[in-house]
């Protein structure tokens, strides 16, 4: 006979409230695929609970207060040793111990239930802390079994990463801490405490903003999937600051167009798939969208017309001279394209070629504090600095801006305007061709 190997553990419901909260048994199996979640329909104010013991405590000196501890904890003991006493005649007679089998004794146990017998439902497999919702998140996006609500459609791989990331820093949290993550303690002490802990490990705000966002949806869908009622985390901040990001001049474009690069074939087609993003404002996801049949003859002009895979709308883009001598050149089918952490490797050696190297000083706040550092310009380019290039040569050529927004796909003023990197010469040049700053004034006789 398997010798059973039965947890049971009481904790608070709410163990943050101001007020007197549910205690709930929990119910695991070492050998048994055991995961009971039990109301025992006691309260105890947080005060009053000690974790480590799993029993209620008082320094009252109040003889009343004291017995209604003492009247608390035996309760909790009956829970404890029904508990026990289920498994052990389950045992000897060689019964399956499943969650059910616990929840129907539990409930007929006299003693549990002075005011009636209890009907609570058992949880199986449920997700009770942050971390193991999304470890389930990540398991069932991977498999496909979870879809993004809006879309109905598979997770990119790229969100997932993200969000294994954001997983990584909860429980490194955790380890450091000893923070039990439940859905209840998500407050703002665990927001400051967190917080904290990522400004010391050197994560930039950027970066720490990026994962109280993850941590935000996450913890939305918990929500909505009925797994918690604590609305807390959605007075979260998530850190922002604006970054140095570069985009091509019309001269680094033209320079990196016409780069000879046909002794090294490598680099020749990583420089060409790049141009097509900074003809096209494309991500570089969609890089691979331009073929010859989203090709269409508008009124003469050779148009792109894709659907994103981020956003699934519509976009359509002109296709400029350079862009369809690029296309003649791989007679409409583009060269394969290489990851993107390799493609970003290769267009390094690529700028370097090109001579794009003015120095560009970059501030930015890592592990709390805000320096400044001179790199080269070539360092700084990536695959989206051709879609930042696109939107910022289209703006400044005197392209509207919702005209910009409808090719780029951005929904949003705001969020189009984070791809905009102009000088301030650039936009003084820009705003000298308004009608406001031409002479106004009459010559007087």
């Amino acid at each position: 006979m398997r010798k059973a190997s039965i947890d049971a553990r009481f904790y608070l419901k709410e163990p943050s409230s101001l007020s007197p909260t549910l205690i709930y048994l929990r119910v695991n199996g070492g050998n048994y695929s055991i995961r009971l979640k039990y109301s025992t329909g006691l309260k105890v104010h947080p005060a009053d609970w000690d974790a480590n013991t799993q029993r209620a405590v008082t320094r009252s000196k109040s003889l009343q207060d004291r017995q209604a501890i003492r009247d608390l904890n035996l309760q909790i003991e009956r829970y404890d040793m029904a508990v026990k006493e289920i498994v052990s005649n389950c045992t000897i007679s060689g019964q399956a111990i499943t969650e059910e089998v616990l929840k129907e004794r539990l409930n007929n146990k006299p003693e549990l239930h002075p005011t009636g017998r209890k009907n609570v439902k058992p949880v199986a497999n449920q997700p009770e802390t942050l971390i193991e919702f999304t470890s389930l998140f990540i398991e069932e996006a991977l498999t496909g079994k979870r879809l993004i609500p809006e879309s109905g459609k598979r997770y990119e791989t790229n969100t997932l990463r993200a969000f294994s990331t954001s997983l990584r820093h909860l429980e490194a949290f955790t380890r450091t801490t000893r923070y039990q993550l439940t859905f209840d303690a998500i407050s703002e002490r665990f927001y400051r405490q967190f917080t904290t802990y990522l400004t010391a490990a050197n994560l930039g705000q950027n970066s720490i903003g990026k994962i109280i966002k993850n941590i935000k949806t996450l913890l939305t869908l918990a929500y909505k999937e009925g797994y918690h009622q604590n609305r807390a985390f959605e007075s979260f901040k998530k850190p922002k600051e604006t970054t140095t990001a570069v985009y091509l001049t019309s001269t680094d474009l033209e320079t990196l167009y016409h780069l000879d690069l046909t002794q090294n074939s490598r680099l020749e087609r990583v420089r060409d798939l790049f141009l097509v993003g900074c003809y096209t404002g494309l991500r570089f996801s969609d890089w691979n969208k331009v073929l010859p049949e989203n090709l269409k003859q508008i009124n003469g002009q050779t148009v792109l017309r894709i659907r994103p895979t981020k956003t699934d709308i519509p976009v359509a883009v002109p296709v400029r001279s350079e862009l369809a001598a690029i296309l003649s050149k791989y007679e409409g089918l583009l060269p394969s394209i290489p990851s993107n952490q390799k493609t970003n490797e290769y267009l390094k050696e690529v700028m370097q070629l090109a001579g794009i190297n003015e120095g560009v000083s970059v501030t930015k706040t890592v592990g709390g504090r805000r320096s400044s550092k001179v790199y080269y310009k070539w360092q700084l380019v990536s695959t989206h600095t051709a879609r930042r290039t696109f939107a910022t040569l289209a703006i400044l050529g005197g392209v509207a801006d919702r005209l910009v927004m409808k090719m780029t796909g951005h929904k949003s003023e705001p969020a189009f305007r984070q791809y905009l990197r102009m000088e301030a010469e650039e936009v003084a040049v820009l705003l000298a061709s308004h009608d406001y700053f031409k002479p106004q004034l009459k010559e007087v006789n």
